[in-house]
């Protein structure tokens, strides 16, 4: 009879503790529905849906997951305090868990960006906003002068340091290396630690790469000391990139020699054909109908290119123009030639698509247009 009552009392605890399944049913259905309103792009009303469910029935299997699905949530639409709530909610009540350590986590990352009291909350939502917008934008250099200017409003701000590193980066990529460097020069001053210092540093190597300036650069980067293994790797990378820059540099040497030899060769050739077709004036104009044809259309390649990246849209205009040009010329020495032979006409366009390379290469190395190119290749256009 003891044992009876010992067991009876057991299920009843067993009861009292645990929901019915017919409750975690009902609670995996509202997931579901929510999940299902979330996929459909409604993040606003999927989120009231996880809080309801967790309201519900704290302590049901879903409750967690439900806090954590509304948590991310508000974070994603800029509602710090809100996910304050939510994750300090889930932290409390679920201390043991799955999903607690996540949660310790994302309110350490939010204490860290908008301060323990939340006095930087509205800051730091505006910093991902923006961010968000630069990422998204053609032309980011609107997103990235309104996140400096907030950057001046708010120097207390508990990631101002990051925000300049990411200000300064974000300019390197537009070419921008005069508003670069100062923002890097910011982060320098205020760099609490040898990591910081030593990220600054190599951030700033790697402008001087961009600037052309590759002997200073490597001398930058040896000159440093590595805090740890995580910035040595940092290091060797950037070694790698720059011995990449170099050998790019030669090739680069390379082909501007071959163009100043065609440039040369084709004036040798005009000059030498000059008298028989009429005189230079006659060679060179009127301007051949390919030029005629290609101009309107270069036209709105740079007007189009200049409404985006301002990198990309300095070097389309530098491959635009340059493309005009070698027409014209090729045009020109193709006027001066006698019925050419076989072995002439090939020459003659072996001799036109060198120069064409050469142009590219050289437009996408001084603009440093190259690496952007290999990792738009690898990561997709938006980033």
């Amino acid at each position: 009879m003891i044992a009876r009552a010992l067991v009876g009392v057991a299920l009843v605890l067993a009861l009292v503790a645990t929901p019915a399944r017919g409750d975690d049913a009902a609670d995996e259905r509202a997931f579901s529905a929510a999940s299902a309103r979330l996929a459909a792009g409604d993040g606003g009303a999927a989120r009231a849906q996880f809080e309801a469910l967790a309201a519900a029935n704290p302590a049901g299997a879903w409750a967690d997951d439900a806090l954590a699905e509304a948590a991310t949530l508000a974070e994603a639409a800029g509602d710090r305090a809100g996910a304050r709530r939510l994750w300090t909610t889930l932290v409390r009540d679920h201390a043991d868990g799955r999903l607690a350590r996540r949660g310790h986590a994302r309110l350490a990352a939010l204490d860290a960006s908008g301060g323990v009291d939340g006095r930087f909350d509205a800051v730091a939502a505006e910093h991902a906003r923006l961010l968000a917008v630069a990422a998204a934008a053609e032309d980011p250099q609107p997103a990235l002068r309104a996140l400096g200017a907030l950057l001046d409003q708010h120097p207390d701000y508990p990631r101002w340091f990051a925000a300049a590193i990411g200000l300064g980066d974000g300019w390197a990529r537009l070419g921008a290396r005069v508003e670069a460097a100062r923002w890097l020069e910011r982060a320098r001053t205020t760099a609490r630690d040898p990591e910081e210092r030593f990220r600054v540093e190599l951030a700033l190597a790697g402008l001087e790469a961009d600037a052309g300036d590759l002997d200073r650069a490597w001398r930058h980067v040896d000159g440093l000391r590595p805090p740890s293994q995580v910035a040595a790797a940092a290091q060797d990378e950037l070694r790698r990139a720059l011995a990449q820059r170099r050998l790019r540099r030669t090739i680069g040497r390379g082909a501007r020699g071959a163009a100043a030899v065609l440039v040369v060769l084709a004036g040798f050739v005009v000059w030498r054909r000059r008298r028989v077709r009429g005189g230079l004036a006659a060679t060179l104009w009127p301007p051949p109908i390919e030029v005629v044809f290609q101009a309107p259309i270069a036209a709105g390649f740079v007007l189009v290119a200049r409404t985006g990246n301002a990198l990309a849209a300095r070097a389309v205009e530098r491959l635009v123009i340059g493309g005009l040009v070698l027409t014209w010329i090729a045009s020109a020495v193709a006027r001066t030639l006698p019925t050419p032979s076989r072995w002439a006409r090939l020459g003659f366009v072996a001799a036109v698509a060198l120069a064409a390379i050469a142009l590219g290469w050289i437009v996408v190395d001084d603009d440093a247009l190259l690496d952007l190119l290999i990792e738009t290749w690898r990561s997709g256009h938006d980033l």
